[in-house]
């Protein structure tokens, strides 16, 4: 019997830039609701985003505006319990992949490339992993590695703040729903102008990383809009079993990463590469966490592009 795609509710088509953005809720099997939005080339090959921790569907702009010069069909999701996607109560890395079956099939996807930075590494690797059928290649941008990565000292290089949110999920979930609510409430509060001179700030030489800065905060804050289960449900998957072997991934993998990064030390992605023979790593990056994935994301989405 033919499978049945999954029901879709578009909910609005906006321009980005110069880009329209659909955004769409697709139901799952078990009742739940993912929004995915998507633009670019809509008869391009199409890529897959994954954002970060928090785990949003907002694609930037200048991402939006690069696809469809290139011929990319570029797709994004709220990963559960952000933005507009439904809870998913004790799901782990690799629950993501069926998720992105789903979406692929109320797509009408049949091929797709995967593109997973910082927090989305782990989950683009699950999807690798667990549906070859249905993808085309990795990119891999400053990932994290599984908690307890044999031969690997997880939380060294990392700075003070982020290693301690680190050790609180081993121990202390107490602690980690405290930071998540203090860190919503912090972003949340954020005005136009702020955001504007954390990115001149922050990056005074920079304009590529602040324009990305000033997508990646909006998207934080549609992410956390309804509340901290998303981002700590993500967390408690980080640091419990994947529910996969990273190398067990058949397709092409490629990743990215750099020296400066403080927040996902380059050590993560040298050990995913370590189980993905013939896997190349650009470790080139150069500025911290934020910079390397601004430059390396249109990269990762061209060479995408470009496997079948």
């Amino acid at each position: 019997m033919a499978s049945v795609a999954p029901r879709q509710i578009r909910l609005a088509t906006v321009n980005v830039q110069s880009v329209p953005v659909t955004t769409t809720l697709v139901e799952t099997p078990d009742g739940r609701e993912l929004c995915v939005e998507s633009g670019g080339d809509p008869t391009g090959t199409v890529v897959l985003n994954l954002d970060g921790w928090p785990g949003g569907r907002s694609l930037p702009g200048e991402l939006l505006d690069g696809a469809a010069r290139e011929g990319v069909h570029l797709l994004g999701y709220d990963r559960p319990g952000y933005g507009r996607s439904s809870p998913h109560p004790g799901r782990t890395v690799a629950s993501c992949a069926e998720d992105v079956r789903t979406i692929a099939l109320a797509f009408g996807i049949d091929r797709l490339g995967v593109c997973g930075a910082s927090g989305g590494g782990p989950h683009a690797l699950a999807v690798g992993a667990l549906l070859p059928d249905l993808v085309t290649g990795v990119a891999v941008i400053c990932s994290l590695a599984p908690r307890d990565a044999s031969g690997l000292d997880f939380l060294a290089g990392m700075q003070d703040d982020i290693a301690q949110i680190h050790r609180w999920f081993d121990d202390d979930l107490g602690a980690v729903r405290r930071w998540a609510t203090s860190y919503r409430t912090e972003v949340e509060g954020y005005s136009a102008e702020q955001i504007e001179q954390m990115a001149a700030e922050g990056f005074p030489d920079d304009a590529t990383s602040q324009t990305f800065f000033r997508s990646y905060t909006e998207s934080v804050r549609s992410a956390l809009e309804p509340g901290t289960e998303g981002i700590v449900d993500d967390g408690v998957a980080f640091h419990s079993s994947w529910g996969f072997e990273v190398g067990t991934i058949g397709t092409q993998v490629r990743l990215w990463s750099g020296p400066a990064d403080l927040h996902v030390p380059l050590a993560h992605s040298r050990w995913l590469t370590a189980q993905l023979p013939g896997a190349p790593l650009d470790a080139s990056g150069s500025g911290g966490h934020l910079e390397i994935i601004a430059r390396a994301l249109p990269v990762a989405h061209r060479w995408l592009a470009g496997q079948r």
